[in-house]
């Protein structure tokens, strides 16, 4: 797999998702703004368990934010903790912008991507898509999950007809060796 391909499955869109939602502007000049301002330099510095402490901070006085589940559903995915990733892209969308909901479905995407739940995946890009029809990334990761799914499938059928192909030349060599044994014995008069 071209690796600068895979780079774009996993990654695209997530700096860009986490700027542009990293807070409302209503958080900018409370205590809540600087514990997400800096959570995200946190994260930006890969310092993903001191961002997540960050943001569980900002969460305590601001519960049901949206930004700050979707920046934690960022700090997941990057740990590799794809069903925590998920749980908090969809918490974001209970309450978020169709923009948010639109990042938060193509992370989703990503991390089910990430799980090799390619049809799931599908959708989620799809659902992404249709959110922001603009989005070149949620474009190109549908184009290239459905190749995915494609050359999948293709293997599956191959390898289900070298396997066919097995069991009918076992089944062939197993008729040959009982024919020669029934050609072997000689008959009582």
């Amino acid at each position: 797999m071209n690796t600068r391909y895979k780079t774009k499955i996993i990654s695209a869109g997530f700096m860009l998702a986490f700027l542009s939602c990293a807070w409302r502007p209503a958080f900018a000049r409370s205590g809540i703004g600087k514990k997400i301002s800096e959570g995200n330099k946190l994260y930006a510095g890969g310092e993903y368990d001191k961002a997540l402490t960050m943001y569980n901070d900002a969460q305590i006085e601001a519960p049901a934010s949206p930004e700050i589940f979707f920046n934690m559903g960022n700090v997941f995915f990057r740990q590799g903790k794809y069903k925590e990733a998920i749980d908090s892209f969809q918490k974001s969308m209970e309450k978020g912008t169709v923009n948010i909901e639109a990042k938060a479905m193509y992370n989703i995407g990503n991390a089910l991507f990430k799980q090799g739940q390619l049809l799931e995946a599908l959708e989620y890009y799809k659902q992404a898509l249709e959110r922001n029809p603009d989005d070149v990334d949620a474009k190109y990761n549908i184009e290239y999950t459905e190749r995915k799914i494609k050359e999948m499938l293709s293997k599956s059928k191959d390898t289900r007809e070298r396997a066919e192909n097995d069991q009918q030349k076992r089944q062939e060599q197993e008729d040959r060796k009982s024919t020669r044994l029934n050609s072997s014995h000689i008959p009582l008069s």
